[in-house]
C-alpha cells in the first residue's frame, strides 16, 4: 500500500525553473528601460532579490516591502530614474508568462496523478505569477489546488500558513501527506512544524544538515516516485 496520497510541492526551484523564468523576465524590463542586461547586472539583481527573500522567509519584512525594495535598490545602483512599484509590477507580469520547468517535473507529476494521488502546490511566491505559470504548463490538470502565502496571509515555515492547507484539502491524514521541496528553511522545517514527512530535493547535493532534517533527500525528481509510488 502505498504511504502517501496527498503530495504538497514547492513550486519555485522544485518543479519551475524560476531562476531562468526570473531572468527571462528581468532581461525583457531591462531592455524596455534602455538598460544593458549584462550578466553581471542580472546577477547583481539576483543577489539583491535572494538577500531580500532570505529576510521575508525570517519573518522581518512585508512581501509588500520585498517586491518595491528589490527594484529601489537595483535602480540605485544602476543610477537610473525608475519606479519600483511599476518595474516590479511588469517584471511580476513577465515572469508569470514565463513558464520553464525543472528536469523531470512533469513526467513525475503525470505518474503520481495517474497513481491516484492528489496534488497541490505551497508556495511563498506572489499568488498571481504563479497561478499563471501553473496555468501554462502542461501539468496544471493534474494539480488540485495551489496555495501562495500573499493569497493565506501566512507563510511556510510557520505551521498556521499549513493549517490553512490542511482546512482547506479536507484535513487528511497527516501520516499520509508529505511535502517536497528544495529549501531546509521554509519546505522541510515547514513539514516539520506541520508534523508532516518532508522530501529535501538537493540537485546542487549540499551537505545534509543535522537540522532541520528530512525525511528522505534527492538529487533529482526521479527519486521522488521511487519513494512514493514504491
Amino acid at each position: 500500500m502505498r504511504h502517501y496520497d496527498t503530495i504538497l510541492f514547492d513550486m519555485d526551484d522544485t518543479l519551475f525553473d524560476f531562476r531562468h523564468s526570473e531572468r527571462e523576465s528581468l532581461r525583457k524590463t531591462m531592455l524596455a528601460r534602455s538598460l544593458e542586461p549584462t550578466e553581471e547586472r542580472l546577477d547583481r539583481y539576483r543577489e539583491i532579490s535572494e538577500g531580500l527573500w532570505r529576510r521575508f522567509d525570517r519573518g522581518e519584512i512585508s512581501a509588500e516591502w520585498l517586491v518595491a525594495e528589490r527594484f529601489a535598490q537595483f535602480a540605485r545602483e544602476l543610477g537610473c530614474r525608475a519606479d519600483p512599484a511599476a518595474w516590479n509590477a511588469e517584471h511580476a507580469g513577465g515572469i508569470g508568462r514565463e513558464c520553464w520547468l525543472m528536469p523531470g517535473a512533469e513526467p513525475l507529476c503525470r505518474a503520481l496523478f495517474d497513481a491516484g494521488c492528489r496534488l497541490f502546490i505551497v508556495s511563498n511566491g506572489m499568488g498571481l505569477s504563479q497561478w499563471s505559470r501553473l496555468a501554462l504548463s502542461p501539468m496544471a490538470p493534474w494539480f488540485s489546488g495551489l496555495f501562495a502565502s500573499h493569497d493565506l496571509c501566512a507563510r511556510k515555515p510557520q505551521s498556521e500558513f499549513f493549517q490553512i492547507v490542511f482546512e482547506r484539502t479536507g484535513n487528511p491524514d497527516l501520516s499520509r501527506i508529505v511535502i517536497v521541496g528544495d529549501s531546509l528553511q521554509t519546505d522541510i522545517q515547514g513539514g516539520i512544524n506541520a508534523g508532516i514527512d518532508s522530501i529535501w530535493f538537493n540537485p546542487q547535493g549540499l551537505p545534509s544538515p543535522h537540522s532541520p532534517s528530512p525525511n528522505y533527500e534527492v538529487r533529482s525528481l526521479d527519486e521522488v516516485s521511487h519513494i512514493i509510488l514504491h
